[in-house]
This record gives C-alpha cells, sequence and structure tokens, in this order.
C-alpha cells in the first residue's frame, strides 16, 4: 500500500487511522456521534447508531482530516429517519 498523502500539503508524513478520544472528566472513550434509529415520532423506541471518529494527521503541516468508521452505517441510520438525500 502506498504511503498516504496529505490532502492539504501532499506530504507523505502522515500518521493514519488514529483514534479521536473524547478525554472526558472520568475517561477517555473514542469519540462518537449518534444518529437515532427509529420512528420520528417516537423518543422511546429509538436505538442510537454511534459512529466513532478517526483521523489521518499530517506531521507537515499539522492538519487533521476526520471520518467515521463505518459511513454505510450512519448513512443507512440516516436514511431510516425519513432524511431525503441531498
Amino acid at each position: 500500500m502506498a504511503d498516504p498523502k496529505c490532502p492539504f500539503c501532499s506530504s507523505t508524513q502522515v500518521i493514519p487511522n488514529v483514534p479521536i478520544l473524547d478525554t472526558g472528566e472520568y475517561a477517555k472513550q473514542r469519540l462518537t456521534g449518534h444518529v437515532a434509529e427509529g420512528a420520528p415520532e417516537s423518543w422511546w423506541d429509538k436505538k442510537p447508531l454511534q459512529a466513532t471518529f478517526r483521523a489521518d494527521i499530517c506531521c507537515a503541516c499539522g492538519r487533521a482530516s476526520m471520518c467515521v468508521e463505518d459511513p454505510a452505517a450512519l448513512w443507512a441510520a440516516w436514511q431510516s429517519l425519513g432524511k431525503p438525500a441531498p
């Protein structure tokens, strides 16, 4: 596999797939975004889908490019809420 390149400066000094942690007051855990699945009118019947974040970090320019680990599952949860495609 080729070295990843920074989309901003084209450097190959990139650390890929770095877990992004939520360093809250009491515990370190993976940073997650939440999308609720289920009927929009029902607040007790929702199953949250957690999207875990990771980043590619460029050590040349200092920029980080974040993404979620399972975008297809996140999109399916969004569509299950009846949200239109852009």
